[in-house]
């Protein structure tokens, strides 16, 4: 699983730095904007990938929660819904634990 990138980030992993132009604001007023702007953006990145990572695995273990309360899965079947359901709830275990783990880092100065 990619660990989330953390949200101070201000260069998305796919933008070269020497692929940046040198256009600077203004003034001091324009550079205060243009950081909070890029802050909400990568916040906002970091709100939506979180939510992917967390919901997905949720997704699948519902999934497979209702076909087994269905009791129409064989034995294959189950066990497979039984291996699907645990490797999701590890991904959404591991996806909480990078979340407080980039909260962490976020509250030290």
């Amino acid at each position: 699983m990619k660990p989330l990138r953390p949200l101070n980030e201000n260069t998305p992993p796919d933008v070269d730095a020497s692929s940046k132009t040198s256009t600077s604001p203004a003034n001091p007023e324009e550079q205060t904007n243009c950081e909070v702007q890029q802050e909400a953006h990568n916040q906002a990145e970091f709100l939506a990938e979180l939510s992917h990572k967390l919901r997905t695995p949720l997704t699948v273990m519902l999934g497979w929660a209702q076909l087994l309360r269905s009791r129409r899965l064989d034995e294959r079947s189950t066990i497979r819904a039984a291996e699907n359901i645990e490797r999701s709830a590890k991904l959404q275990a591991l996806a909480i634990e990078e979340l407080v783990e980039e909260l962490r880092s976020r509250e030290q100065p």
